[in-house]
């Protein structure tokens, strides 16, 4: 296979990964974006008024983290409060959307944001940012990596291997492992992964080459010889930026 073949599938196998978080940050962006209109257009025509909590329920609340590669779940009590407010000589009263851990005392008073049209559409003015903070928050995250896997980690690897297959140096590494990929499939087939090590001379240090996406066997195309090695291309100031000859190019970690 050749190198630019190669380098192609590695791409489209990145570029694959890189739609895969786009899908993923879509539905977020989306209803995020919703969210924010819908809260911009509600605190344009908004009046504010100050309410008072008038009775306070309480709620058995879950957080959960992962510890040890496990999920721990913990329970605590939390606070929900229910809110009186006067608008144009009519009382209302509501159950408010957000929970505390700080228990509420009866009389204390909160700024509410409703709805002049439908004075019992009142909202707490957090709730109606932070929801279109997490989802907008989080789904531009997830967007902005898909976005570098599709536009700007093809680019790298173009550039990086350019650079070395003009000034790297060569070295012959011992093939350590050669393994299908089962996380990925293009064109109904697992590509290769393969990983080599050499020593870097100047340092001493043991590196470790790997090359992704590797669409034939390279023990079947004679890229690895009879002694079990391939040729590695590495940077002689950054040893750890290399790549495998005639195989995708890799980062090493």
């Amino acid at each position: 296979m050749s190198s630019s073949l190669e380098r192609t599938v590695a791409i489209q196998s990145t570029r694959g990964l890189g739609f895969v978080f786009l899908l993923i940050a879509t539905p977020f962006l989306g209803f995020g974006g919703y969210l924010l209109s819908d809260s911009i257009d509600f605190s344009g025509q908004s009046v504010e008024v100050i309410s008072a909590v008038t009775e306070v329920s309480t709620e058995t609340c879950e957080t959960r983290r992962e510890k040890n590669h496990r999920t721990v779940y913990h329970r605590y009590t939390c606070y929900r409060p229910t809110v009186a407010y006067t608008f144009e000589g009519r009382s209302y009263s509501k159950v408010l959307n957000s929970t505390s851990s700080g228990r509420y005392k009866i009389g204390e008073t909160f700024k509410l944001q409703l709805d002049p049209k439908n004075p019992s559409e009142a909202r707490w003015p957090a709730d109606l940012w932070l929801p279109v903070a997490f989802l907008l928050g989080f789904g531009g995250v997830i967007g902005a990596i898909g976005c570098a896997f599709v536009v700007f980690n093809p680019i790298r690897r173009n550039s990086l291997e350019e650079r070395l297959r003009r000034r790297g140096q060569r070295v012959r590494a011992k093939v350590i492992e050669v393994r299908e990929d089962s996380r990925i499939r293009i064109s109904g087939r697992h590509p290769f992964i393969v990983r080599a090590q050499f020593t870097d001379p100047r340092s001493g240090r043991l590196i470790t080459a790997q090359a992704t996406s590797v669409m034939i066997d390279p023990r079947l195309t004679g890229d690895i010889d009879a002694e079990g090695c391939v040729e590695v291309l590495y940077d002689p100031i950054a040893s750890d930026k290399c790549i495998i000859d005639l195989l995708p190019l890799s980062f090493v970690s």
